[in-house]
């Protein structure tokens, strides 16, 4: 959980590099995987990047890094109600990340398909808009620590481009089938 000063400063450099080349490209799905690659390099556990698409109010699994071979999470998804998403949208009007960690759908899905709570939750946001959510398995990074500040400076590094490419909302049926949405109660 406490990389050191440098290391952390190396994965940001390297997502920083990495992304602009994506961002060129408009490869939304690599830089949703760098985010996540980051982001469990960063804290030192398993980290989950859940695309968010507007027509289905839902976050839907995009990338994972840092799980064991054969334990990597596959086909998950939450939905988004109203509440989270006032949330959000306010922090994000005042320059903020807003924090997911307790979001009950996404503890609950977590309880269910991963047999743990112990996460940390972020909104990722650019332009006004939700991109996706972000989940370390690492539980107990302090708001104001090196850790989550580093996390949210990968936050806004990917952000943007993840806002400027085309969104995974164009994937075809068949890459969604079988895939059971955790609804908000």
């Amino acid at each position: 959980l406490n990389q050191p000063a440098q290391e952390r400063k190396a994965v940001l450099a390297k997502l920083e590099h990495e992304a602009s080349r994506e961002a060129d490209s408009g490869d939304a799905r690599a830089a949703a995987e760098r985010l996540a690659e980051a982001t469990s390099r960063i804290c030192g556990a398993p980290a989950m990047y859940f695309s968010y698409h507007s027509h289905l109010k839902a976050a839907i699994l995009q990338s994972y890094a840092g799980f064991a071979p054969g334990q990597a999470p596959t086909g998950m998804s939450f939905t988004m109600n109203e509440s989270i998403l006032s949330r959000i949208g306010r922090y994000e009007k005042d320059g903020r990340i807003a924090s997911l960690t307790d979001y009950s759908v996404l503890v609950l899905l977590l309880m269910n398909r991963l047999k743990t709570t112990q996460c940390e939750a972020w909104a990722v946001t650019s332009e006004g808009r939700i991109q996706g959510v972000l989940v370390s398995l690492a539980p107990g990074v302090e708001p104001k620590s090196e850790t989550a500040q580093t996390v949210e400076r990968a936050i806004r590094i990917a952000g943007p481009i993840l806002a400027s490419a085309p969104q995974f909302e164009n994937q075809s049926e068949g890459q969604n089938r079988g895939m059971t949405i955790e609804k908000s109660h």
